[in-house]
């Protein structure tokens, strides 16, 4: 991670834990919020609990990528991340 990452300005445990929730994506969409909630700041709904929502529409059979998918879900809840999958 380059300095300009919010991630940068945590401490070594806060990194890692970003590091790992997300080892398996190409791109993050708000890990800023993600590393300032970690650093200590509150969500959007005024508490410290991230939340993560996924939607999916499955139409057919599962393939390959529902384990990419599956990977980064159970990291994020290894982390503490409450995740709601929508359905």
């Amino acid at each position: 991670m380059s300095q300009d990452d919010p991630p940068s300005s945590l401490d070594e445990e806060g990194r890692a834990s970003i590091a790992r929730m997300f080892s398996g994506c190409a791109e993050v969409v708000g890990v800023d919020h993600v590393a300032s909630v970690i650093a200590g700041g509150s969500t959007h709904s005024g508490d410290s609990q991230l939340v993560a929502y996924i939607g999916l529409e499955p139409s057919g059979k599962a393939h390959l990528a529902y384990i990419l998918l599956a990977d980064t879900i159970r990291n994020m809840l290894d982390e503490g991340v409450n995740v709601i999958i929508l359905l």
